[in-house]
């Protein structure tokens, strides 16, 4: 990740009485670029010139092996003029590596050879201080803390932006409504077929064989139905639309940060969780549970073909004992997961497609997480409404 810190605020200059005080801060890449030499030169030269160079680290980010290309110049320039160098207060780390390749560093050069450091760039920041555990478990607390709070912020926006889109009043934004509503419908439904199809059929096949151990094969219609109807129509469909609209959304999004598309509609007066969030949200919520539906059809389907067609079960017991099995309660607990799961899929792709840098592999990181944080909140928010149903009966 290239730095955007300004040369000044990572390399300052200071002559306090006989010693020059070099300040590093901010973060220090040879990609970069590396700051001008010219006030460096000066101080050294200066009159009455001075004793001791003394090297402090002042809020310094990160460094690679710029930071060390300029201690090294820094200090073959220091030995030329007889003057002191003190690092004590540099980064461990770099000193490590000045002591490895000593002698090897070029001579100070001023801001035209900048762009040109010498062997040192082979050693590209190998040496890190590692943070002491108690601080390491700080700053993760805090990143974590920062995260959550942003991600509220996130649904604190999406929330009322889904609240003007039903009651009408981004209306002019309700053609990206009805496209969304037909990706997240029509163009799930071949994969989705595929996956609900293969899930029910290997499920009716799993029963089976189990439940004829113990002479109850017969019952595995209605276990396979069951499961088909609470569990398994609404975990596909969650999956099928993390992987594909979760993916998708997050790769657009991402995009369109890249190509300041969203900064565009922010300045033409557009919010964009009116025009980019809701919609997708909206419409993955509204046809979650159409598409359960389609799936524990498909499921119900898979398990009739495979338990009439390779277990020997005849067909009107096996169609008997899985109509004894559906009842509205099931189904229910079964739609009520397809339209969570839409939900939590929706505002991951949007969280982090929005989210997203500005360099050419934000894009990939953005769908990468999008796909790995849809998954899991499938999966997790599953687990609750398990719970939630048991406890109220459903």
């Amino acid at each position: 990740m290239t730095s955007t810190a300004p040369a000044e605020s990572r390399l300052s200059v200071l002559r306090e009485g006989p010693d020059v005080v070099v300040r590093l801060g901010g973060a220090w890449s040879v990609q970069a670029g590396l700051p001008s030499a010219v006030e460096l030169d000066r101080a050294l030269d200066a009159s009455p010139a001075p004793r001791r160079v003394r090297v402090e680290e002042s809020a310094l980010e990160r460094w690679d092996s710029g930071l060390v290309v300029v201690l090294g110049r820094l200090e073959k320039a220091c030995a030329e003029r007889g003057i002191d160098l003190d690092l004590a207060r540099a980064p461990l780390g770099a000193r490590r590596l000045l002591d490895v390749a000593r002698g090897t560093v070029a001579p100070l050069v001023g801001p035209s050879e900048a762009d040109r450091p010498g062997r040192l760039e082979s050693l590209a920041g190998w040496v890190r201080e590692a943070p002491p555990l108690t601080a390491a478990v700080g700053l993760w607390a805090l990143a974590w803390g920062r995260s959550l709070g942003d991600k509220l912020d996130f649904l604190g926006s999406t929330v009322p932006a889904l609240g003007r889109l039903m009651l009408g009043r981004t209306r002019r934004l309700g053609l990206g409504f009805t496209l969304a509503l037909q990706e997240a419908g029509v163009g799930t439904l071949p994969i989705l077929a595929l996956i609900a199809f293969a899930s029910g059929g290997i499920l009716s096949l799993l029963a089976t064989q189990q439940l004829d151990r113990f002479g109850a094969s017969l019952l595995a219609p209605y276990l396979v139905a069951i499961v088909v109807l609470r569990e398994l129509g609404a975990l596909t469909t969650g999956i099928a639309l993390a992987g594909r609209l979760g993916s998708s959304n997050a790769a657009e999004l991402a995009t369109m940060v890249a190509g300041e598309e969203v900064d565009a509609l922010r300045t033409i007066g557009v919010d964009p969780f009116d025009l980019l969030v809701a919609p997708r949200v909206l419409a993955l919520v509204l046809m979650g549970p159409l598409l359960v539906l389609y799936a524990n059809a498909l499921g119900l389907l898979g398990s009739v073909c495979v338990g009439v067609g390779l277990m020997d079960v005849p067909a009107t017991v096996y169609l008997e004992r899985t109509r004894g099995a559906m009842s509205l309660k099931h189904a229910i607990a079964g739609l009520v997961k397809g339209a969570a799961f839409g939900f939590v899929v929706g505002m991951a792709g949007c969280y982090y497609g929005l989210r997203s840098g500005r360099n050419p592999g934000a894009v990939g990181k953005a769908v990468q997480t999008a796909v790995v944080t849809a998954v899991l909140g499938v999966v997790v928010a599953s687990v609750v409404l398990t719970l939630f149903f048991k406890r109220v009966r459903l």
